[in-house]
């Protein structure tokens, strides 16, 4: 092996790195790569404004998405939003105060999610599974603004990609 830098040696060294990661760490370091990888940037989002209930919204493109909400009646969510939508998926964006009521609609419908986490910063993470062929929800809190993504399966890209 040529020589590498200390701290590359080092890492090598350890052996860790023949040791799978844990699952959450995997799903969160995937999630990450899809957000960063595989959506538009920021600047290539065009943003409409959201007519109706939020929460009417958010269910009608998790099940157009292959998501299956556990119920049908949901709490009303008359706020003021707007969307984003591609190939990838839709980005839906609310007031922070929203953050809350999003969340109580996610459980809900959608059950305990798969990662529920906060950070030292006060951020709130919540992603859920869409359904079994793939694609998922995620959910961020933050004081700036409540932030849902529901992303499509794969498969649902890319047979969008290819027309």
């Amino acid at each position: 092996m040529p020589d590498q830098p200390p701290v590359i040696n080092e890492a090598l060294d350890r052996k860790n790195l023949s040791q799978p990661p844990s699952r959450a760490r995997w799903f969160v370091t995937a999630i990450l790569g899809l957000l960063l990888c595989g959506c538009a940037t920021e600047d290539d989002m065009k943003f409409s404004k959201g007519n109706g209930d939020l929460g009417i919204f958010i269910l009608h493109k998790a099940t157009e998405f292959g998501g299956q909400p556990s119920s049908s009646t949901i709490p009303v969510l008359n706020t003021q939003w707007r969307y984003s939508e591609d190939a990838e998926g839709v980005v839906i964006r609310a007031n922070s105060k929203d953050c809350p009521s999003v969340e109580s609609l996610l459980l809900h419908s959608f059950g305990e999610p798969r990662l529920n986490t906060t950070n030292t910063y006060g951020m709130r993470f919540l992603v859920y599974r869409l359904s079994p062929k793939g694609g998922g929800i995620q959910m961020d809190c933050t004081p700036e603004g409540t932030q849902v993504i529901i992303l499509k399966p794969e498969s649902s890209r890319r047979a969008q990609n290819q027309k």
